[in-house]
């Protein structure tokens, strides 16, 4: 779950019960913090077939990569992939060829102008 204050809930989920009874029960798993000190718009799970990775991005201009399977409070990400101050990112997608991905990501200016303007490709 991304939260406007720029934190990331990471979540287990369980089935409880039987037959017609079974009912779904969240628990936090770690709370991801200091990725952005602002709104965190998207987050997605990449990096084989575990998904080992999480990426998040916002209104910040970054794109961050953390441990999907962090537990507790974790207070910075593993590394920041893109920073543009001036460019905040409203999208990202992950394209895999063979073991090459590649990260696409749009944006624009704050104020909402997102059409018009380019997206950036990352190998």
């Amino acid at each position: 779950t991304c939260i406007a204050s720029g934190r990331v809930i990471l979540w287990y989920l369980q089935n409880v019960g039987t037959g017609n009874s079974i009912s779904l029960r969240p628990s936090v798993v770690s709370i991801l913090d200091g990725g952005s000190g602002r709104q965190v718009f998207g987050a997605k799970y990449c990096r084989g077939k575990n998904e080992d990775l999480l990426l998040t991005w916002g209104i910040e201009g970054k794109v961050s990569v953390w441990d999907s399977y962090s537990v507790g409070e974790v207070m910075s990400p593993i590394c920041t992939l893109i920073s543009h101050t001036e460019y905040p990112i409203f999208a990202l997608d992950v394209t895999q060829a063979g073991a090459k991905q590649s990260i696409a990501v749009g944006g624009g200016k704050e104020g909402g102008l997102f059409l018009g303007v380019p997206a950036y490709l990352y190998d």
